[in-house]
Order: C-alpha cells, then structure tokens, then sequence
C-alpha cells in the first residue's frame, strides 16, 4: 500500500505576514489560528481543506510573483464548486479583482485576485462538457 498525501500548502514569500494574513482573513476568507515570532515572521492560513503558508523576507526584491516572471500566470490556483458566489464574497469585502469572470478556452469560469504582493490568485469552476 502506498502513502497517501492528506493535504498541501502553497508557501509565499513576503515582506509583512501580519498585514498579508489581514488582507487575506479579512478580503479572502481565510482563516488563521497564530502567528509565530515577534515581530510576525510565519504564519498558516486555512479556508476549507486548503492551506497558505506566509513567511517573511527581509527585502522586496526578494518577492518574486510569477506575474513578474511571465505575464499573465497565478502563484496560486483554486478550484470551487461556485466561482460566481465567490467572486461575488471577494467583491463584497473589497478584494481587488485582476481579471474578470470569464469563461476559458480549457473548459473552466475563472476570475483573478491581486494580494497586498502583487501574487495572483485564480479561482475556477470546471464547466460542464458541451453535448456533441
């Protein structure tokens, strides 16, 4: 019998967790249970059964968003059973939106969020397949 993996985490870089954590609890719907070091150096984000790890850098030009690397590609990338209801949550609380609702070439609807760091986050919705 092989291991199973039981969950994952996408870890970003950033210069400030405590006011990456609060955009992220308070725009996302994230939720956080502490922060570890004084200042704030690492913390743990959760909504769902999914995990974000914050960890500090000292310097800005250490933060490198694939936005930076390529145009146009997320740093982290969510599946969910209603992009339109969370899109319409993000909206609500304020969260910037990059790019809108809109339904892809490879079958899913998706919308982008831009982080307090310039990462990007998508959201999408598997569309059903056409009838042929």
């Amino acid at each position: 019998m092989s291991a199973k993996f039981i969950g994952s985490a996408t870890v970003l870089i950033v210069h400030d967790v405590e006011s990456t954590v609060l955009y992220y609890r308070d725009k996302l719907g994230f939720h956080f249970n502490r922060f570890w070091g004084d200042p704030p150096s690492f913390c743990i984000l959760h909504r769902d059964a999914h995990s974000i790890m914050l960890s500090k850098v000292e310097s800005d030009s250490l933060l490198t968003p694939n936005n930076n690397l390529t145009l146009d590609f997320w740093d982290i990338y969510f599946w969910t059973d209603d992009v339109r209801a969370l899109r319409e949550e993000y909206i609500t609380k304020g969260a910037e939106l990059y790019h809108p609702l809109t339904e892809k070439g490879y079958g899913v609807l998706e919308f982008e969020v831009k982080d307090i760091n310039g990462y990007i986050i998508a959201f999408g919705e598997e569309l059903p397949e056409p009838i042929h």
